[in-house]
């Protein structure tokens, strides 16, 4: 903030163009001053307010398949302590596994001799390979859900400060998930034709709606972001209308994923190739058997059936092709 000069002018225009000029000075150092004030309410809200996102027994988690082929390892090593003619070796990684290089080399004006200047020659060198597990990530094809929350978060950091506009979006999102849950039993066609019947013009009345309240809030603020957020992203919240098949948003996804999602700092890293990649085998079975309506273990036990027989046929065990009663 500018310094006060010693002596106000006298003349009328220039005391007005002063307040003037402080008066934007002020309005602008009050809605900072709020910015940072919803920004500090949410965090708190996030840090120590109720979670949606809690799983019960997190910091148990474990990964029973890498477990067994660690145990496996280990118990190779041990056989090997018990022979003092053989020496436990290291597995190589499989060769099918992308390798990144990385090297670690002096300086070039170090290359050469100090007595006669000429380059060094390279006498050997030292290589190793490090395993990194990184995990899966999935990519999200419905945002509806997500560009909500950024109404939720808006409303969250306005604390006892309701805002009109928040709640007039929210009720508005809330009457398209209604349809949502109308439609989820009907048929591919009829759910195609209620969203072009019911969805579509509550889309557009929305659109409507966010385009007058960008130029009206003029200030920057969670609010602000939302409707940002909602234009920027307009074609792909409304593309779940093109196709009946489709949701209004992937929760369904996430919450297949979410298990893994809420212990992935437990396993970010594997011990073992084999291990990683029979932990990803057993979530894609038992995931894949949710998704078409079977109890994973009475699908997995199905399976272990089936395949101690000779012959097993696997186009029939595929979980889509699997009826248990």
């Amino acid at each position: 903030m500018k310094n006060f000069p010693e002596t106000l002018p006298t003349d009328v225009t220039a005391l007005q163009e002063m307040v003037v000029a402080l008066r934007a000075q002020n309005d602008d150092l009050i809605a900072k001053n709020q910015r940072l004030s919803d920004m500090f309410r949410l965090a708190q809200q996030k840090r120590f307010g109720n979670s949606s996102e809690s799983y019960p027994g997190q910091g148990e988690l474990f990964i029973e398949a890498e477990e067994l082929v660690e145990q496996t390892v280990e118990d190779d090593e041990e056989e090997a302590k018990m022979s003092p003619r053989k020496k436990a070796k290291r597995e190589k990684i499989s060769a099918d596994i992308p390798r990144e290089r990385v090297v670690h080399d002096i300086a070039d004006e170090d290359k050469f001799c100090d007595c006669c200047q000429h380059a060094l020659h390279q006498i050997g060198e030292d290589t190793n390979e490090k395993l990194e597990f990184i995990p899966a990530q999935a990519t999200l094809v419905g945002r509806m859900a997500h560009a909500r929350r950024k109404f939720t978060d808006a409303q969250k950091a306005m604390g006892k400060h309701k805002s009109g506009k928040v709640d007039w979006a929210l009720n508005h999102i809330q009457k398209l998930y209604r349809i949502e849950t109308q439609i989820k039993d009907k048929t591919i066609d009829e759910r195609y034709r209620i969203m072009h019947e019911e969805s579509l013009p509550l889309l557009a009345q929305f659109k409507t709606w966010l385009i007058k309240s960008e130029q009206q809030v003029i200030t920057k603020n969670d609010l602000s972001d939302a409707i940002q957020y909602y234009l920027n992203q307009w074609e792909k919240l409304v593309r779940y209308t093109l196709d009946g098949r489709l949701s209004i948003d992937n929760n369904r996804a996430e919450r297949a994923i979410k298990p893994f999602v809420m212990g992935r700092k437990a396993w970010m890293f594997s011990q073992t190739a084999k291990g990683a990649q029979s932990s990803a085998v057993l979530y894609s079975i038992v995931e894949s058997a949710k998704a078409n309506g079977l109890t994973p273990y009475d699908y997995i036990t199905h399976l272990l059936a089936q395949f101690s027989q000779p012959e097993p046929d696997i186009e029939k065990l595929l979980p889509w092709n699997v009826n248990l009663g």
